[in-house]
């Protein structure tokens, strides 16, 4: 186990070794799950590239639409997270 000092700014430095397990350098994003009573840091998928597979395409499709709808499904994930908590 772990155990890191919140800074006045709410700051906190990642321990070297959970760096080293999530994979994670200066720059990389993390992201905060909330589950139950505890709180999970995962490393957060990076850059475009993340998106690849996340809408089905059947067809012809504009990006702006695309765009739109991939937003809404990850607002709609966050919902659900947010609303099992």
């Amino acid at each position: 186990m772990s155990i890191a000092k919140i800074s006045a700014k709410g700051q906190v430095t990642i321990p070297a070794q959970i760096r080293k397990f999530l994979g994670v350098k200066p720059g990389s994003q993390i992201r905060f799950v909330i589950s139950g009573d505890a709180v999970r840091i995962e490393r957060a998928p990076q850059g475009i590239a993340s998106l690849k597979g996340k809408v089905l395409v059947t067809g012809e499709q504009d990006f702006t639409t695309v765009r739109q709808q991939t937003m809404g499904e990850v607002a709609h994930e966050i919902a659900s997270e947010l609303k099992d908590n």
